[in-house]
């Protein structure tokens, strides 16, 4: 049965688990080791057409990397809320116990053969930080508009030479303001 390339999209729920190599007792080298955890947030729609966080929470996967791949990425300095994408073969399952309800549950794992951040989602991120920040310089600006109103209310600036709301100019040439 062949290997099915996996692909997980999210962020790191923590940071990168990294165990180097070490030696054993009987000679043997146990080749360096990298764990990650990937979050993904799943979205359900809603009879009404909107869409709403999974109840059930994010999808969880454990990312495992291996020998050079695990020292590679330990370099490369990932952290937690990090979004990344990960690709690799399905792993056997992680088994634990919930500290919720106390039950057995299994965590999907993929085998890593790679992980990298995530820069159309750094992109994307970007895009909306602009759009935020221009959308509160528009709302600021026309604050100020109502603000200049009600200043010019109050009386004539004598600091307006030109009645436009420009300052006095220097004349390079004399030397003086006009």
């Amino acid at each position: 049965m062949p290997n099915t390339q996996q692909v997980m999209r999210g962020n790191l729920g923590a940071d990168p688990k990294y165990f180097p190599p070490k030696t054993r007792g009987d000679g043997s080298v146990q080749k360096a080791y990298l764990e990650a955890m990937v979050y993904r947030n799943r979205r359900i729609q809603q009879p009404d057409g909107s869409w709403a966080d999974s109840p059930a929470g994010p999808e969880r996967v454990t990312v495992k990397f291996f020998g050079q791949n695990a020292e590679l990425l330990n370099a490369a300095a990932f952290k937690k809320g990090d979004a990344v994408v990960a690709t690799g073969t399905l792993g056997e399952p992680d088994a634990y116990i919930s500290q919720k309800d106390n039950m057995a549950h299994a965590r999907t794992v993929i085998i890593g053969d790679t992980l990298s951040s995530d820069e159309i989602r750094y992109q994307q991120k970007a895009r909306f930080e602009a759009q935020k920040s221009q959308q509160q310089t528009a709302d600021h600006s026309e604050g100020a508009s109502v603000a200049q109103s009600s200043e010019m209310a109050a009386g004539p600036d004598p600091w307006d030479v030109d009645g436009m709301g420009n300052m006095p100019q220097q004349d390079q040439a004399a030397g003086r303001t006009r």
